[in-house]
């Protein structure tokens, strides 16, 4: 199909939707990639989706859901059949894309097929042993990848006092609830969070030695309802949060600096309340944090490679590793929230093992901070591709 018969079809598509009577079928857009994505990552998966619609010299329709991490790892783990769907696998229900159309500034919903459809990639917050189907066995059949980091934070309403929590508080609030009776959270409904398959869970579970069945208080169903439910109670509500959407919501939210186990002192992910750079994340001093993980299926007849091509192309945009729309994927991770690895002096081999230092082989430290509020511009850019000292990467002068 030619490009002009792409686009005469993106715009039939886009025309159509405002009197459409009967529903739209995912399969009926032109060249759909299929995904699942973590909450963390839906502010970046939308603008990668209407810059690949409306940007981008190879247009695909994004078509996506936002699920918990788990539930997307599991649908395509479970996607063992070659023609058809197995139960429980593959995508169903609603999804959402953007059309053609610039005007369109919120994600248009459409039908995906009702025996299933299945997922070209899932992005997901945390290595799958962390997901409770597969503690003790890891899955088989898929290509993962970590990418940039996406930092997690406990946060209560703007008007509640309390600055910090300890892990050994956090242990007993969301092990217990009420019955721990540590202020200020003292309502086992404020005390708020996703549910045994969500990152966020997962994460503070492992920092907080909790583990995922014994979590108490409310399960939202998404991260509105849970901002919502602290609304409710902002005396008493607490909840864990992708920084991703917290630092978007810091006029109506207050971040709770946290104490590791073994930790002299509580840490914000950030050096200020008013910056974005994540130094803390960076360099170690705050734990809550996971991988922004690229899921594939394996090719049957090679392994090595993705079973989806679509799929491929599509992680190596979340994974920093080409451009989309003419825009630099690596730099867009930074505007939407997440930290590359590139960015980091510090790592983990698994969600729950202790961090190492971390020397990347090209540091992206100065990148990263010219592109975040309230970063350190002290670093000199090379828009000519030289640099005084250190190396002119993607246009600043980096350490090495």
């Amino acid at each position: 199909m030619s490009a002009k018969q792409i686009s005469a079809l993106l715009l039939l598509a886009a025309s159509a939707l405002p009197s459409q009577a009967e529903a739209l079928t995912c399969s009926s857009l032109p060249e759909p990639t299929y995904l699942t994505a973590t909450p963390s990552a839906e502010p970046l998966v939308q603008k990668v989706a209407s810059l690949l619609q409306r940007s981008d010299s190879q247009r695909t329709t994004v078509v996506y859901q936002i699920r918990p991490s788990c539930k997307g790892l599991e649908i395509l783990v479970k996607d063992n059949l070659p023609a058809s769907c197995a139960t429980e696998s593959c995508m169903r229900g609603k999804a959402l894309f953007f059309t053609l159309d610039p005007r369109d500034t919120e994600p248009k919903e459409c039908d995906l097929d009702t025996a299933g459809t299945k997922a070209d990639l899932v992005l997901s917050d945390v290595f799958p042993q962390s997901c409770p189907a597969y503690a003790s066995s890891s899955p088989s059949g898929i290509i993962d990848t970590p990418g940039p980091v996406s930092p997690y934070i406990l946060t209560m309403m703007k008007s509640a006092t309390e600055p910090a929590i300890l892990a050994e508080e956090a242990h007993f609030v969301f092990g217990a609830g009420r019955a721990a009776n540590i202020k200020p959270w003292l309502s086992d409904a404020a005390i708020v969070h996703l549910g045994t398959q969500d990152s966020g869970t997962l994460l503070l579970g492992q920092r907080v030695k909790l583990a995922p069945a014994r979590f108490k208080g409310t399960v939202a169903v998404s991260l509105d309802d849970m901002i919502n439910t602290l609304y409710t109670d902002s005396e008493h509500g607490i909840g864990i949060l992708p920084t991703t959407i917290a630092d978007r919501r810091r006029s109506e939210l207050r971040p709770l600096g946290f104490q590791a186990i073994g930790q002299k002192g509580a840490f914000f992910p950030d050096r200020r309340s008013t910056s974005f750079e994540k130094q803390n994340v960076r360099d170690g001093h705050y734990p809550l944090w996971g991988y922004l993980h690229t899921v594939l299926r394996q090719d049957p007849a090679n392994a090595s490679q993705p079973l989806s091509k679509k799929g491929a192309r599509l992680a190596d945009i979340f994974l920093g590793k080409n451009t989309v729309g003419g825009q630099d994927s690596l730099v867009l991770q930074v505007q939407n929230g997440f930290v590359p690895q590139c960015a980091m002096k510090v790592t983990r081999a698994t969600d729950s093992t202790t961090m190492t230092v971390f020397a990347p082989g090209e540091p992206c430290s100065c990148l990263f901070e010219h592109n975040v509020s309230q970063g350190n511009l002290t670093c000199q850019q090379c828009p000519a591709g030289t640099c005084g000292t250190g190396v002119c990467r993607r246009k600043y002068c980096e350490a090495q």
